[in-house]
C-alpha cells in the first residue's frame, strides 16, 4: 500500500511494470492523445511521493468504465477514494459533457470538508499540472450553504454533505460521486440522480464499504452485473479469484495460486467477469484486497486470531468488503416462532395498548397484558385515524403511542380526541433514556435504544404471538418484524455507533416499537393518574398520585 494515504495506488518509482519505465513526458503525451481516458489522465497528472501515480491492473476496468451508473463494493483503503478524486479532477479539468460540473457527496459536511481540504488539496499541491489548472490556487472557495467549491480548468467540483438536501439541491452536475454510500440516508440516491438530469452525458459513481445484505451498496450491487476479478497465475496460467480461506499462505503471508501454489502477481493484468448476463442498468464491481498490491495479511491474521480489537462484523466489512449480518442482530424466524402460543386470552384484557406507525397507511398493533406478558391481540392496516375509533373503544385502549411524522397535524387531532391516552412519538438519534413530556403529550425515544428494547421483548418471550402470525396481513407483519438489522457504522469522527437499518419494509416493526412505548407508559402510570385539558398552547397534562387523587 502507498504509505502516504493507505490506498492501493502507488508511485511509479516503486514498480517494475512496463509503465514504470515511461518518462513523465511520455505519460503526458499519452494523456493528451486520449483526453477521454481517465486512467491515462490520472497516471500522467497525479503524483504520489514525487512520482507519477501507478494504478493497479485490478482498478483499470473501473477507471475505463463509461457506463452512466457504476457501483463499487469494497474493503477500506483500496484506492477507490483516489479513483473518486481522480474522476472529479479529470471531469472538471476536461470540461466533461460540456460543463465539467462534479457533485462529490459524502455522508456529512464535516467529512466532505475533510476530503476536500486533506485529500484534494494534497492531490493538487503534489501535481505541478493541477497547481496550474486550479483557480485560484489551490482552487478552493466557499460555495452556498458552506459547501466547498474547487475550480480546476473549466470545471467545478462541489464537496457537499448529504445530510441536508439544501446543501446540493441547486447544483446541476455532469458527474455525481457518492462516497461511503452506506452511511447516507435512503433518499440521497434519488436526490443525487435528479442532479444529473440536465447533463448530456451523466455519470453516477457510488462506492462504499458494505454494511448488511440487500442494503445500500450491497442492494445496488445485487441489481448490477456483479463483476468479480480474476488474477492469472504466472506459473500455470490458471485465472482465479483468490479467497482468504484457500489462497493465502499464512507462513509466508503471500497470496498463492489455488492450483500450483505459486505466488500471484497483482501487477499482472487480470480480468473482470460478470456473474449476471444481459444488459443491466448498473455496472457493479466487487473489490478484494487479495487482488491488489500489498494486502495487509499480517494484520488480517492478527484480527482472525482475535489478537486485534476488532469484531467479525468489522473484519468482514472493512477487510473483506463483504456485508455481514449476525443472527443476533435481527429477529429471525426461529425467534418469532418461539414466541407463538396456541392459547390466547380472550380480548380485551384489563390493560391494552396500541402502537401506530404512520406512512402511506397506518400500521397498527394492539397488545394486551396478562401476568406481565403482552399478547398480540391485533395487527392490521387502515387508511385513516377515523377508522380506528371503533377499535379504540372496543379494546378500551389505556395508552396509545403514535408516530408523530409525517402526519403531525392528523396525529394531533387523534390525540385531541383521546386526551390523556394518546402520545405522539419522535425518534432521537442516540441516548439511553426515554423522555416523556406530560405538558405536551410527547415522548422522545432514542431510536437504537427503543428498538433494542422491543426486539429483546421478543427474544425473552415477553411478547407473545398467535399461532396464525405468519399469515397476519398476508404475511406482512411477520416479514416486517425481520426487517430491522442492528449494525454499526462510523460517525464523522470515526467512532462506532450502533444503528438499525432495514432491508425491506418495516412498518409493523415500528408499530411494535410504539406499542412498547405505550407499554412502558402503562407501567410508569400504575399508581398515578393523568388529568388533561386543551389549553391555548396545546394539550396540557397534569400527573397526580392516584392515592392523593382519591383522597381529595
Amino acid at each position: 500500500m502507498n504509505g502516504s494515504n493507505g490506498s492501493a495506488t502507488r508511485s511509479s518509482n516503486s514498480s517494475s511494470a512496463t509503465l514504470d519505465r515511461l518518462s513523465r513526458a511520455a505519460l503526458r503525451e499519452r494523456a493528451k492523445r486520449n483526453p477521454d481516458n481517465l486512467l491515462y489522465w490520472s497516471e500522467a497528472y497525479r503524483n504520489i511521493g514525487g512520482a507519477s501515480m501507478l494504478v493497479p491492473p485490478a482498478l483499470h476496468a473501473i477507471y475505463a468504465d463509461t457506463h452512466p451508473f457504476m457501483v463499487v463494493r469494497k474493503p477500506s483503503q483500496v484506492g477507490v477514494t483516489e479513483f473518486n478524486l481522480n474522476t472529479a479532477a479529470w471531469a472538471a479539468d476536461c470540461g466533461y459533457a460540456g460543463r465539467g460540473v462534479v457533485l462529490y457527496l459524502l455522508p456529512t459536511q464535516e467529512m466532505a470538508d475533510r476530503i476536500s481540504q486533506a485529500r484534494m488539496s494534497k492531490a493538487i499541491l503534489e501535481s505541478p499540472y493541477l497547481r496550474r489548472r486550479a483557480v485560484p490556487e489551490p482552487g478552493i472557495a466557499r460555495g452556498p450553504a458552506n459547501v466547498q467549491r474547487r475550480t480546476i480548468g473549466p470545471g467545478v467540483i462541489y464537496f457537499c454533505g448529504s445530510e441536508q438536501e439544501t446543501q446540493f439541491s441547486g447544483i446541476d452536475a455532469d458527474v455525481v460521486i457518492l462516497d461511503e454510500f452506506d452511511l447516507m440516508q435512503d433518499e440521497v440516491l434519488s436526490l443525487a440522480q435528479a442532479r444529473l438530469r440536465s447533463s448530456r452525458s451523466p455519470r453516477l459513481r457510488v462506492s462504499s464499504t458494505p454494511t448488511i445484505s440487500d442494503f445500500g451498496i450491497s442492494g445496488l450491487y445485487e441489481l448490477s452485473d456483479q463483476q468479480h476479478y480474476e488474477l492469472p497465475c504466472p506459473c500455470c496460467g490458471v485465472s482465479q479469484e483468490p479467497t482468504l480461506s484457500e489462497s493465502v499462505d499464512w507462513d509466508s503471508f503471500t497470496v498463492v495460486c489455488l492450483q500450483c501454489h505459486a505466488p500471484l502477481d497483482p501487477w499482472l493484468e487480470g480480468r473482470w467477469l460478470p456473474q449476471r448476463s444481459g444488459e443491466p442498468e448498473i455496472h457493479g464491481y466487487q473489490l478484494s484486497r487479495l487482488v491488489l498490491p500489498n494486502p495487509p495479511l499480517r494484520e488480517m491474521k492478527l484480527a482472525l486470531d482475535g489478537k486485534l480489537p476488532t469484531t467479525r462484523e468489522t473484519f468482514h466489512r472493512q477487510d473483506l468488503g463483504q456485508p455481514f449480518t449476525s443472527p443476533e442482530s435481527r429477529l429471525t424466524p426461529e425467534v418469532l416462532d418461539s414466541c407463538v402460543e396456541a392459547w390466547q386470552p380472550p380480548a380485551p384484557l384489563k390493560m391494552n395498548v396500541m402502537g401506530i406507525d404512520v406512512g402511506l397507511k397506518l400500521h397498527v398493533v394492539i397488545r394486551g397484558r396478562l401476568r406481565e406478558r403482552w399478547y398480540l391481540l391485533e395487527a392490521f392496516t387502515v387508511d385513516s385515524f377515523e377508522e380506528l375509533e371503533g377499535c379504540f373503544q372496543c379494546y378500551d385502549i389505556a395508552f396509545c403511542v403514535v408516530d408523530a411524522l409525517p402526519e403531525t397535524r392528523e396525529a394531533r387531532r387523534f390525540q385531541e380526541a383521546h386526551p390523556g391516552v394518546v402520545w405522539l412519538a419522535w425518534y432521537t438519534p442516540q441516548g439511553l433514556d426515554v423522555d416523556w413530556s406530560h405538558q405536551h403529550g410527547v415522548v422522545k425515544a432514542p431510536r437504537t435504544f427503543i428498538l433494542d428494547e422491543t426486539l429483546q421483548r421478543f427474544r425473552d418471550k415477553t411478547y407473545v404471538l398467535p399461532s396464525n402470525v405468519r399469515s397476519i396481513e398476508d404475511g406482512e407483519y411477520y416479514r416486517h418484524l425481520q426487517a430491522p438489522v442492528r449494525t454499526t457504522e462510523l460517525d464523522g469522527w470515526g467512532q462506532s455507533l450502533a444503528v438499525y437499518k432495514h432491508r425491506q419494509p418495516d412498518d409493523f416493526a415500528h408499530a411494535e416499537v410504539y406499542a412498547t412505548l405505550a407499554a412502558i407508559r402503562a407501567k410508569l402510570s400504575e399508581g398515578w393518574i393523568a388529568t388533561f385539558d386543551w389549553g391555548d398552547s396545546g394539550p396540557q397534562f397534569t400527573v397526580l398520585n392516584r392515592s392523593d387523587y382519591s383522597h381529595r
